[in-house]
């Protein structure tokens, strides 16, 4: 699949359009998608292995004598000029050498590193870098954010999706807006790029984005919703956009995806994010994209963009069948006593909580240390396999992702290095988690 990607110039420097802002129509703002993402997984059949059993933790060590950092208020309710649009918040942030830039809801705001506002009013709308298109990038600010900072370039990636609405469901044109800095300054320019998917399904409403930076592309992950209006999930969009000419500002830059319905509904993947400067022991391979699957695995494959081409290779990244992938086993049951959906209890109300346990959780973090490869990702479990609880945080460590897992060297293949629960017990649920590693090997999940 080639969805259709559109060069639309340099925009003025953030600074300047925050002290301009570009009022959003009413009804043009956030849209509540929560009755659009429900995902059912498909059944499949039970991998072949042993299942490594996880470590239960209840309680967080005492903490280390760090220096504390500087404490400052984010984006919210507590930051000057900044209104709550709407839940949830799609928080995302990304940190570089000097700043951060954090986005809630439809807004987002630049600090630096002792939390001073860098922008005129504190905060600016999402839409505000795509005044100018003339598309829906422009007029619509529907958030569902992901912005990323490209260590590799010294380089700031913001992008929400973008997309009309007829009766409460999301109508075409369907699009995904792309802003990449061009310098490390992020209040500075951007240029600017659209991505059109088609409204014919079993293509359609780009929902629920993630962004991974890898040194050949910048590959993304949606959950497609077939037709306009959207209808039921029809599968997963694995996608590559050329990172190279994006970051040059080139009007010929194009994105490649997978075929829509290649996994069918129910699959949610995250493509795998580049953590530090050391470069992965392969880049022939392309991109990694990983799912966690109901029977008992976690599962990945390989995305292989020739922007030439215009072709792309989906496997396990070694010759295997189109959409073979990599199967670790693992042992899991899925929040909500299997369900993956809304079971965690709030005191002084009935309504529960959406766990969103059937899916990953961003980042799929990647990291080199200087031979010692590793990825990590955690998701939501059921803490009692009945769903009395709710939801506890699961882990993993996955070493040698790029190996071949029929090596005759058994030490050369991908292995699920470790893996750990935080169950705090009776004292409460533990959701939504994230998880990354530093350059000393040291994790630490949230």
């Amino acid at each position: 699949m080639r969805p259709s990607m559109r060069h639309h110039g340099i925009s003025p420097p953030l600074t300047e359009i925050a002290r301009n802002p570009v009022p959003v129509a009413l009804g043009m703002g956030q849209f509540q998608e929560e009755d659009v993402e429900e995902l059912v997984e498909l059944a499949e059949p039970p991998p072949r292995g042993p299942l490594p059993q996880s470590q239960v933790q209840t309680e967080a060590r005492a903490p280390l004598a760090a220096v504390a950092g500087t404490e400052f208020e984010g984006p919210g309710t507590g930051l000057s000029g900044f209104t709550v649009t709407g839940a949830p918040p799609d928080h995302t942030l990304a940190v570089g050498p000097d700043h951060i830039v954090a986005w809630v809801n439809s807004r987002y705001a630049v600090f630096d590193k002792l939390g001073t506002p860098l922008l005129p009013g504190n905060s600016v709308a999402g839409n505000s870098l795509f005044v100018g298109l003339g598309n829906v990038c422009e007029t619509t600010n529907r958030g569902d954010p992901i912005l990323q900072y490209d260590r590799l370039a010294d380089r700031w990636i913001l992008s929400q999706f973008a997309f009309g609405v007829s009766g409460g469901s999301p109508v075409a044109p369907y699009f995904q807006c792309f802003a990449v800095s061009t310098s490390g300054d992020p209040t500075g320019s951007y240029v600017r790029y659209s991505v059109q998917f088609s409204a014919t399904s079993p293509s359609g409403f780009n929902d629920y984005g993630k962004l991974g930076i890898w040194p050949d592309a910048y590959y993304t992950s949606y959950v497609m919703f077939g037709g306009s209006p959207a209808g039921g999930n029809t599968g997963a969009a694995l996608c590559a956009s050329d990172r190279t000419k994006m970051l040059a500002g080139d009007p010929t830059a194009t994105t490649l995806c997978s075929p829509v319905a290649f996994y069918a509904s129910g699959s949610a993947f995250l493509p795998a994010d580049l953590d530090g400067t050391t470069l992965p022991s392969d880049l022939t391979q392309g991109g990694i994209f990983m799912r966690v699957s109901s029977a008992q695995a976690l599962r990945y494959l390989k995305l292989k963009p020739n922007f030439a081409a215009g072709t792309i290779t989906l496997n396990d990244g070694f010759g295997g069948a189109t959409g073979s992938f990599i199967n670790l086993p693992v042992a899991l049951t899925f929040a909500c006593n299997g369900s993956g959906g809304t079971c965690v209890a709030q005191p002084g109300t009935t309504t529960q909580l959406d766990t969103l346990g059937s899916r990953l959780m961003y980042r799929l973090a990647y990291r080199n240390r200087g031979g010692v490869e590793s990825m990590l990702v955690t998701h939501s479990v059921d803490p009692d396999g009945a769903g009395v609880r709710g939801a506890v945080v699961r882990w993993y460590e996955i070493r040698n992702p790029l190996g071949d897992p029929s090596d005759p060297v058994v030490a050369n293949r991908p292995v699920i290095f470790q893996n750990g629960t935080f169950d705090p017990g009776a004292s409460g649920n533990r959701w939504m988690g994230s998880i990354a590693m530093d350059q000393f090997g040291n994790i630490m999940l949230g």
